[in-house]
């Protein structure tokens, strides 16, 4: 088919307004566990699964070979279809890990009260007096120092810590995730940018606080998720 035949065929076709998403809040694309992380380019996930449920069936494996975040994996779980995801960021994989997993609610609620815990036992006030400079390695990567300040930093690495000595791997990848997720509002990267700016005035927030309020988010969209998944009978659908 050459371009003038090809021309001509899409002349013919007329908008489906099914197709049109316009509709949705914030709210409706980040349910589930697709509200866990900041992703650039993110597509919504309601497209996502129309297309899974209009081009395969059931059991029929998915594949995306530039996952980025993982929204389609998490749409094929949900709609019962095996799923492979690749991508050369180690974030997205990352991210991709961290929302395609149901985790148990009970057993997530409890892992993150002893990582609280945790993170309480290395410095009895947080936020309070300087944190010892043995807190923080001393090969400290210059990129880190230009982003953080010292005693974000230090914050940082105390959650950052508490976090390594989790020693369930789904639920430490699951931290891990809330952890990337907080380090641009904590860093000097300049609000809404989506380019690298350091903005030197900018109120940078509390590192424990904004980690606590993610983790929250993230623990009642891994609920939603695992009930879903639940309900729907896929909860041992694979992801690759």
């Amino acid at each position: 088919m050459n371009q003038l035949t090809t021309a001509r065929a899409f002349e013919n076709l007329c908008p489906d307004s099914s197709w049109a998403f316009w509709h949705l809040k914030p709210s409706d694309t980040n349910y589930a566990t697709h509200g866990y992380h900041r992703y650039p380019a993110k597509f919504i996930p309601q497209l996502a699964e129309r297309l899974i449920q209009t081009y395969s069936a059931q059991g029929e494996w998915v594949v995306d070979p530039f996952m980025g975040s993982g929204t389609t994996l998490v749409e094929a779980k949900k709609l019962g279809r095996p799923s492979v995801g690749t991508d050369i960021n180690p974030v997205a994989q990352l991210v991709s890990q961290a929302k395609v997993t149901p985790i148990p609610p009970e057993a997530l609620r409890q892992r993150v009260a002893v990582l609280l815990e945790r993170i309480g036992s290395y410095q009895p006030s947080l936020f309070g007096a300087p944190l010892p400079e043995e807190t923080v390695p001393l090969d400290v990567h210059e990129r880190i120092t230009y982003w953080f300040r010292p005693e974000v930093m230090a914050q940082l690495w105390q959650i950052h810590r508490a976090i390594e000595s989790e020693p369930d791997e789904t639920c430490r990848t699951f931290f891990r995730c809330a952890f990337s997720n907080i380090l641009k509002p904590c860093s000097l990267w300049t609000n809404r940018s989506v380019k690298p700016l350091r903005d030197l005035n900018k109120v940078v927030a509390e590192p424990l606080t904004v980690f606590r309020s993610h983790l929250r988010r993230m623990m009642r969209g891994n609920s939603a998720y695992y009930t879903l998944l639940s309900e729907r009978r896929t909860l041992s659908v694979p992801v690759c």
